[in-house]
């Protein structure tokens, strides 16, 4: 009976200890390229050196408006950043940028894309 009881406590701090590494990203920058259709996409995401296989962002989601999100899947981080170059058709008619970041947990962020393209032209 006490040796079940360690097993159940040993395991429980074992998941206990593997979500507590688990962290949100920290935050979520763009920079959009309206010649080109391109968002570059950049997570920050710190991770511990040796550790890019075991804790890295899991997926970054990019959808314009109310379109069909592209997804990025990754299955290891180098550095502290993961970034993409999210192509995104007629850029300079989107109003919004929603950018979804997940590890365990998940960041979104809102771009305002029609401010930017106003603030390129002026």
């Amino acid at each position: 009976m006490k040796f079940r009881f360690l097993l159940i406590t040993f395991l429980a701090l074992i998941i206990i200890g593997k979500a507590a590494f688990a962290h949100t990203p920290a935050d979520i920058s763009i920079v959009p390229d309206f010649v080109n259709n391109t968002v570059q996409v950049k997570v920050l995401h710190p991770i511990v050196p040796h550790d890019e296989r075991i804790h890295y962002l899991k997926s970054i989601e990019v959808t314009a408006d109310d379109r069909q999100p592209i997804v990025y899947s990754f299955t290891f981080q180098k550095g502290d950043y993961q970034q993409v170059d999210a192509g995104v058709p007629d850029l300079k008619a989107v109003k919004k940028l929603k950018v979804k970041a997940c590890h365990n947990t998940c960041l979104e962020k809102d771009f305002d894309i029609e401010a930017m393209v106003n603030k390129t032209a002026e």
